[in-house]
């Protein structure tokens, strides 16, 4: 048996419609914002062909090896000593020059950090380079 409704008792149904276009409105609208965002970086001068610095001037080179260690002018520096090493050659030679060299397979966040410290004790501009 089927079963009787007043006519005063309608069923009620939601209506879907203002909800979709308050979704849509709002799916433009981070799209058109996110277009507008400027994502922080590391800017990197690369030099064509490497960095080269005069015969007379000393420089600082931070070579990233691949195995995550660092040789800074030939000696082996961990990553907590990199910093503090880095001061104590720029300030025994003010007027050296800083670079980078990165092996093929080292890790991104490794150059992040020598380039970091190079930052940190005073060069604006770091060469990036990569073993050939």
């Amino acid at each position: 048996m089927k079963r009787f409704t007043p006519a005063h008792e309608e069923e009620s149904a939601i209506n879907l419609t203002p909800m979709l276009d308050v979704v849509f409105i709002m799916l433009i609208f981070f799209v058109v914002t996110a277009s507008f965002l400027k994502e922080a970086g590391l800017p990197v001068a690369l030099p064509a062909g490497g960095f080269a610095l005069p015969d007379d001037v000393e420089s600082i080179t931070v070579v990233v090896e691949a195995d995550r260690s660092f040789r800074v002018n030939g000696r082996v520096v961990t990553r907590g000593n990199l910093l503090p090493y880095l001061y104590a050659l720029r300030g025994q030679n003010p007027e050296a020059g800083f670079g980078v060299v990165v092996a093929r397979d080292s890790k991104v966040d490794d150059l992040v950090t020598a380039a970091d410290a190079g930052r940190a004790i005073g060069f604006d501009t770091i060469p990036i380079t990569r073993f050939q």
